[in-house]
Formats: C-alpha cells, sequence, structure tokens
C-alpha cells in the first residue's frame, strides 16, 4: 500500500499572514513580493480568507476583521469558514504584524514544495506510461516545467548594474534640463535654488508656529506646480486640508493669484474693477489639475488609499498634506501619541516611495521658538515625535522675523524666511522670500533675472 503523506504545509505561518495584513494592511505588500496567491495555502478557509483580502486590496478599500468579514459575507464563504469568530482567533494568534515577512517566507516555500511534488509526480507518470516517449523529449518539456515553478516563486531582485545606469540616465537628465533642477519646480526660484525642485519619493516636511503662512506657502507651491510656473506645463496636484475648508482654500488661491485683498474681500469691499478680476482668476484656477480632499480626522489609512486611487485616476504628481498633527492612526493610537505621529510619518515617507511622488507635509512647532528672542526655530522644535527628523528627507523651517521684536530684521515686514534644515541629498541654509500677507502669496525675494546670475555661495541667506 502507498503511504499516504501529508503535503508541505505549516498552518501557523498561513494563520501568521492572514493575522498579520488584518493588524497592519503593509503586511500585504509584502505578499506581492513572493508572488502570493490563494493557492498558496494549503487550509481551505485560509484560501476564502486570503481570496478576500485580495478582492479588499484590489478595490483600494481597508483591510481588517470587519471588512474581509463584509467581504467573505458577500462572496457567500463567511459561514463556510466558521463566521467571523474564524477571523478574529486568526489575530489573537497572530503575535505581532512584525513578523509578516518571516511568515510569508514560510507559505511561499511550502507553496514551491507542494508545487515541485506535484510536477514531480506529472514527470513520473509520463515516464512510466508513455513506452515510446523519448527520455530527451520529457526532460525538455519537464525542465522548462520546473523552471517556471521557479520563475512565479522568485522575488523579482534588480540587478546593479541596472541601477546604477538608471542613476546615470537622471544625472544625464539634470545636465539637460534648462533649469538644472534635480526635481520639478516648485514656482519659486528662491526655494528651487536651495533645494533643486520637489524630488519623487522623498518626504518634505514644512514646520512653523501657528501664523506664519505654512499653509499659504504650501498651497501658493501646489498652485504654482499645478499651473506649470517656470514651466512649461502643469502637474496634477493631490491636497488633504485637515483644518481648512476647499472654500477657503479656493478664495485664498484666488487673492494669491489676482493679488486680491484678502480682508477686504472678506468685508464685501471689493471695487468692482477687483470682483471683476476676481472672476477672471476664477475661470483660470477652475482649470488647474487640483485635487481637494477637506475632510478632518482623517487616518493615515483613508489618506493611503485616497492618494492611490488620485495617482491611478489622475497621476498626481505632488501630494501636500495640511497638516501632519491632525491626522490620526488607530493601529496605533491606544500606544500613546508620540507612537501614533511616529507611524504616520513612516507612513507618509512610504505613501511617496509607493507612489513615486514627493510628498510635502506641513506639520506644527513646539512653543520653544517663542521663548528665542529671534524666533528662530529649530528642527527639535517639531511637535510630538523625533520620528519626524528621521523619517523626513527635508526639513523646512520657516518664521517671519517681523513677529519677533527681538529679531535684527524685525521691521522688514514682508519677509519670511524658509531654513532648509534638514536636506539629505544636498547643503542646508536659509531661504528669503517675501510674504504678502494682504494676498496670502509667496514671491521671490529678489528679481529671477538676478537670481539667474548670482552664485549660490554668494547669496546672503542660504
Amino acid at each position: 500500500m502507498t503511504e499516504q503523506r501529508q503535503p508541505p504545509y505549516s498552518e501557523d505561518a498561513e494563520r501568521g499572514v492572514l493575522g498579520s495584513i488584518m493588524l497592519d494592511a503593509r503586511a500585504y505588500d509584502n505578499t506581492t513580493d513572493y508572488n502570493l496567491s490563494p493557492e498558496a495555502f494549503f487550509v481551505p478557509a485560509h484560501q476564502y480568507v486570503f481570496k478576500a483580502i485580495q478582492s479588499l486590496h484590489g478595490k483600494r478599500e481597508f483591510l481588517d476583521v470587519i471588512t474581509v468579514g463584509e467581504e467573505l459575507k458577500s462572496a457567500g464563504a463567511l459561514d463556510r469558514i466558521g463566521g467571523i469568530q474564524f477571523l478574529e482567533n486568526l489575530i489573537e494568534r497572530t503575535p505581532t504584524a512584525a513578523h509578516s515577512e518571516y511568515y510569508i517566507k514560510i507559505v511561499a516555500d511550502k507553496w514551491q514544495l507542494r508545487e515541485i511534488i506535484r510536477q514531480s509526480r506529472e514527470t513520473e507518470r509520463l515516464c512510466f506510461e508513455s513506452d515510446a516517449a523519448n527520455p530527451d523529449e520529457i526532460i525538455a518539456s519537464q525542465s522548462a516545467n520546473f523552471a517556471s515553478i521557479e520563475g512565479r516563486h522568485a522575488v523579482e531582485e534588480i540587478p546593479w548594474s541596472v541601477t546604477v545606469q538608471e542613476s546615470m540616465e537622471r544625472v544625464e537628465a539634470i545636465m539637460d534640463a534648462e533649469n538644472r533642477l534635480a526635481g520639478f519646480s516648485t514656482g519659486l526660484a528662491n526655494i528651487d535654488i536651495a533645494v533643486l525642485g520637489l524630488k519623487e519619493r522623498e518626504l518634505t516636511i514644512l514646520a512653523a508656529r501657528p501664523a506664519q503662512g505654512k499653509t499659504s506657502l504650501a498651497m501658493n507651491i501646489a498652485q504654482y506646480v499645478a499651473e506649470g510656473k517656470n514651466v512649461d506645463t502643469g502637474r496634477p496636484v493631490g491636497i488633504f486640508s485637515l483644518e481648512m475648508g476647499r472654500e477657503e482654500l479656493a478664495l485664498r488661491m484666488k487673492c494669491a493669484k489676482g493679488s486680491v485683498d484678502n480682508w477686504q474681500l472678506m468685508r464685501g469691499m471689493l471695487p468692482t474693477t477687483e470682483l471683476q478680476k476676481m472672476s477672471e482668476v476664477a475661470r483660470q484656477l477652475s482649470t488647474l489639475p487640483l485635487f481637494v480632499d477637506d475632510r478632518g480626522g482623517l487616518d493615515i489609512d483613508q489618506i493611503r488609499i485616497k492618494a492611490t486611487r488620485w495617482k491611478e485616476k489622475h497621476d498626481i504628481q505632488l501630494l501636500v498634506i495640511d497638516y501632519l498633527q491632525l491626522i490620526k492612526c488607530a493601529r496605533v493610537s491606544k500606544q500613546g501619541r508620540q507612537l501614533e505621529v511616529s507611524a504616520i510619518s513612516a507612513e507618509l515617507k512610504q505613501i511617496a516611495k509607493e507612489l513615486n511622488i514627493p510628498v510635502l507635509a506641513l506639520s506644527q512647532l513646539s512653543r520653544k521658538p517663542e521663548e528665542r528672542k529671534d524666533g528662530k526655530p529649530q528642527v527639535a522644535d517639531l511637535r510630538e515625535s523625533g520620528s519626524i527628523e528621521q523619517d523626513a528627507d527635508n526639513i523646512w523651517l520657516m518664521h517671519r522675523p517681523c513677529n519677533y521684536p527681538g529679531n535684527k530684521l524685525f521691521e522688514d515686514k514682508t519677509l519670511a524666511v524658509v531654513d532648509v534644515a534638514k536636506q539629505r541629498n544636498g547643503p542646508i541654509g536659509e531661504c528669503p522670500l517675501n510674504f504678502l500677507k494682504q494676498f496670502t502669496r509667496f514671491d521671490d525675494r529678489i528679481e529671477k533675472e538676478e537670481q539667474e546670475e548670482t552664485d549660490t555661495s554668494e547669496m546672503d541667506m542660504f
């Protein structure tokens, strides 16, 4: 009698994979590296669960016990696996999502072994049943089948030579560009000189105390990028405004673009000529590729899903978030606000990498700058988490000297200073801008033509 043996599989590892994903949706990303499919799971109930997870991920929905349960219920499979209690048990028996890749590799290896066994049996059958078969033909055909197994399970690796070549192509593109920027223009030449533009896959934190104009600067940059200021064409921009409503943002943009006094507008005291100008500006702004979500209290997972949809549907090239401390992260909220902000900053960096776009996120500063005569902020003033400094590729600290009587530049009412306090791939230093408060608009501090002739090493600031 032929011995019946159990095919290779690990029920614990399969539970670990599914539990990890429902604990932390980011764990699903690792399954794609190993090309996991429902067939990778030996236990039938686990196949149903992973199929539901795949479906939810494809629809860019949340991944947790409730959503997976509803998806299984819609497919008529919830009762087959033992109800919602089965899903809850998966989470209870998963110690941590941090080991998800370890569990995934075990499941992938066992799956590959089962496929090797299946193909070996097929090879054996051909040898026994084909008396007139040519051994060379069997070897050739089965070698191809075994190779396909290896190909399906291989984790993609990009050769180093390809990486070097791609980096060289990027250098050549920078040299060929008229503006010599490593990224794309912010629309403000002063900032472009300092940071060489907004770069793909980078997280930039723009931090300031309240009422310094950080929202205005971020919205100016979003508008300039969308309309293609200083370049030929605009780029689609996604904006999450957790503090300010979309109508207020639109009003600010109209005042900035049309040089209309915001305070006069809000008091209903605009002259007829100014009102006509606003109508024309509104027409121009309405054509810009700007996409705004002004819901308050968003969870970082909601931001990830919406940003991904914007990327797929509109190919956004920049994501602006106002502001970081208003974002929630339900997964770790019970572990304290500091850990929650740490998780949020790490997620923002991950979004930049996954969508291959720059992310500009605003952040509040602590009250420490108020205790200094000159009001200059420092990186240590970032509120609630030191991990922001670690995750960010660039940190811009902004202040307006006119708000601090002890600052030697106090009398300059239009000066705003953006301190590039961290730049992973460049120098640090201060960048001057003009802030026209009545228009909520930032402009370059010196004329563009003069900037192009000025070497950055000779600038008074930066």
